[in-house]
C-alpha cells in the first residue's frame, strides 16, 4: 500500500473502513479483515475535499469534509452508498465526532461551534435528521447583530485565498476601527474558524476578525 495515505478504523464484524488519497481524491473505502489487498478495497465515497475525520455507526459512516471555508458533515448509507448532509444555522462553523464505541444506533454525536455560536453538543439521528441540543454553554452577548461573510483575495502569486469575515453589523456599518487577520497554515494543517472569546472582544469594540484559509 505504498504512495498514498489511508487512516484505517474498525466498528465490528469482518469489515474494516479507510480513508485513502490513493487516487488524488479522498475516499471512504470498505474491505474484509482477511482480505486487505487494494483488489479487495470497495469505494463507498469519494470527494476531491479533503476528509478530516470519519466515524462509523451501525448503518452509516458520518464524515467531516473541509470544502475551503468550513467543515461539513456528510453521512454515507453503507448499504446503499447514499450520502447526505446535515446542515446547520451558521454558514462557517466547526465541528468534533463525540465517538462512543460502544453505540451501536444510527445517532451521532458532535461538538459544534462557530464565530458567532458558542459550544453546543447535538446529538443527530442519521435516520430522521433531527438535532437535539444535549449541552449548550451560555455566554452573555448578542447573536443577532454579529455577521460572518466568506469573499476571497488574490494572493501575490495570483491564487485566489478564501476569507472569513466576522464583525458586528452595526459597529461596522460606517467604519470599522481594524482588522485582525488569523490564519495558519504549516504541517498542512486547516484553521477552523470556531468560538473564541478574544474575537468576540475585538468584534464588540468595533473591529473585523479574519481567518484566510490558506
Amino acid at each position: 500500500m505504498e504512495n498514498h495515505n489511508y487512516t484505517i478504523d474498525h466498528r465490528e464484524g469482518n469489515l474494516l473502513y479507510a480513508v485513502t488519497d490513493r487516487t488524488g481524491k479522498y475516499e471512504i473505502v470498505e474491505f474484509a479483515i482477511d482480505e486487505p489487498s487494494l483488489s479487495g478495497w470497495k469505494t463507498l465515497y469519494e470527494t476531491s475535499n479533503p476528509i478530516e475525520d470519519f466515524h462509523i455507526m451501525k448503518d452509516f459512516i458520518g464524515v467531516q469534509e473541509y470544502n475551503q471555508t468550513t467543515l461539513e458533515l456528510n453521512y454515507i448509507n453503507k448499504s446503499t452508498k447514499k450520502v447526505n448532509n446535515i446542515e446547520f444555522k451558521d454558514e462557517v462553523f466547526s465541528f468534533y465526532f463525540i465517538k462512543n464505541q460502544s453505540d451501536t444506533s444510527n445517532a451521532i454525536q458532535i461538538g459544534y461551534d462557530s464565530p458567532k455560536t458558542a459550544y453546543i453538543t447535538y446529538n443527530i439521528d442519521l435516520e430522521s435528521k433531527n438535532k437535539k441540543v444535549v449541552k449548550q454553554e451560555i455566554f452573555t452577548f448578542n447573536k443577532k447583530t454579529y455577521g460572518v461573510k466568506v469573499l476571497s483575495a488574490l494572493s501575490n502569486d495570483n491564487v485566489k485565498i478564501p476569507i472569513t469575515l466576522f464583525y458586528d453589523e452595526i459597529l461596522t456599518k460606517d467604519s470599522i476601527k481594524g482588522i485582525i487577520l488569523k490564519s495558519y497554515g504549516a504541517y498542512g494543517a486547516k484553521y477552523y474558524p470556531g468560538f473564541n472569546a478574544e474575537d468576540k472582544v475585538y468584534v464588540d469594540l468595533g473591529y473585523v476578525v479574519a481567518f484566510a484559509h490558506v
